[in-house]
């Protein structure tokens, strides 16, 4: 197997790994908030900084709405953050939506 085809395997078996983790609902929930909630975040010039600022967004809005106990990410259910390249094609922006959810 060449190089090439093994990295595009691993690229794969990554994404689908970090797919499948913001997809499913905390196992720690006990209360969830439906049907959920979306937050776009600010431009930003790399996928990871315009994620992260899409999720805090999401917290922010989260907690305004529902309180501080629903705002935390990492208990949230069918998490998922799309992201779209601003027309100058030098930022993304990115939206963050999930089931706020609360143990």
């Amino acid at each position: 197997m060449s190089n090439s085809s093994r990295n595009r395997m691993f690229h794969v078996a990554v994404m689908a790994t970090i797919g499948l983790s913001t997809l499913s609902t905390s196992a720690h929930a006990t209360r969830c908030i439906y049907p959920g909630a979306s937050a776009a975040g600010p431009a930003r010039a790399n996928i990871q900084s315009a994620r992260n600022a899409a999720m805090s967004r999401w917290e922010q809005a989260v907690a305004k709405k529902y309180g501080r106990r629903f705002a935390n990410w990492s208990y949230a259910g069918d998490g998922k953050v799309d992201c779209t390249w601003k027309r100058d094609g030098r930022d993304l922006k990115c939206r963050a939506t999930a089931v706020p959810c609360a143990d």
